[in-house]
Order: structure tokens, then C-alpha cells, then sequence
């Protein structure tokens, strides 16, 4: 969500201290969603981890949608931020429990690195596809100071 906090200081001129109030959701709502690995002993990890990326999927598309504008911030942006921040603490919390519950206990520290390398391979593969994508709808659209090289890499 780091495109925010920049887009919000340089095309809208919020303050720091705004741009950090309007954060905030992310960090409250995750931590909230942290505290539901315990649901992984009433319902299957498979349904709860589909959940979180449902409200994942969700929280892309209001994204996509609006924020372009600082009037956006509520009715668009700050349920992508909840949704999306709920949706990923789940889906990567109870990954890692249905990781563990299915792995051997001899395994575990092999399985736990796979998963982890996998993550940041792809997240390293998400930054370079995100990264193009803005920069030749920046080329197209309007410059850096248009919301639609955003909107495109939602």
C-alpha cells in the first residue's frame, strides 16, 4: 500500500501526520485478523484461506475502482483496506497453520523455508509485473500524477 502514502503526500498534499492517520486501518485490522488462528479448529483451513483471498480479490477491485481522488478515500479505499488487510493476514496465517498441520513434525523447518522462499519469489515476480505494468500505462495515461497507471496494476 505503499503507492498510497506517496500519492497521497505529492498529488494531494496531505500531510504526513494525514497520510499516516488514513494508514491505519491496515495495521489495526491485521493485527485484529491475527487473532484467528484458533477458527482453524472449527472450520477447515481450506475454506478459511479461500475466505481471506476472496476478500482480497474484493478489496483489488474497489481499489481498482476509485481512489484517484481524495474523495474516494472512504467510500472505495478505506474498505480495500480492511477487507484487504483482513483477507491477507487470514489466507497467510492459516496457510502457514495448514502448512504445519499437514507437514511432519521431522519436516517442518524444510517446509516452512519453502513456503517463505516461495513467498518472496513471489512477491519479487508481483513487484517486476506491477512495476511494468505502471510504467507503460504512465507512458500513455497522464504521468506520474494519474491514479490510472494505480488503477491498471490493481
Amino acid at each position: 500500500m505503499f503507492i498510497f502514502d506517496i500519492m497521497w503526500q505529492t498529488v494531494f498534499h496531505w500531510s504526513v501526520m494525514s497520510t499516516a492517520v488514513h494508514m491505519l486501518p491496515l495495521g489495526i485490522v491485521a493485527f485484529a485478523a491475527s487473532c484467528t488462528g484458533s477458527f482453524s479448529r472449527i472450520y477447515s483451513p481450506k475454506w478459511i484461506i479461500l475466505t481471506g483471498l476472496s476478500l482480497c480479490m474484493v478489496a483489488t477491485l474497489l481499489l481498482a475502482l476509485g481512489g484517484g481522488k481524495p474523495e474516494n478515500y472512504w467510500p472505495f479505499v478505506f474498505p480495500a483496506f480492511v477487507l484487504g488487510s483482513a483477507g491477507v493476514m487470514v489466507a497467510f496465517s492459516h496457510t502457514n497453520i495448514a502448512i504445519f498441520q499437514a507437514a511432519p513434525s521431522s519436516m517442518s523447518s524444510t517446509v516452512g523455508a519453502m513456503f517463505n522462499g516461495a513467498l518472496q519469489f513471489g512477491s519479487a515476480i508481483g513487484l517486476a509485473a506491477i512495476t511494468s505494468i505502471e510504467t507503460s500505462v504512465e507512458a500513455t495515461h497522464g504521468g506520474s500524477h494519474e491514479y490510472a497507471r494505480r488503477a491498471a496494476s490493481f
